[in-house]
């Protein structure tokens, strides 16, 4: 799951340490698309 997310977070932000300083520039559905639980994931790991 952790994987995914930090698929997601590059897909969206670029590469980890480039992508931080985007955080405040994110529309509230970008944002919650990154922090977003996917339930199912989180159970089967």
């Amino acid at each position: 799951m952790l994987r995914h997310k930090q698929q997601l977070a590059d897909q969206i932000l670029g590469p980890t340490a480039a992508g931080e300083t985007l955080l405040t520039e994110m529309s509230d559905e970008q944002l919650l698309d990154v922090l977003a639980l996917d339930v199912r994931s989180a159970l089967a790991g």
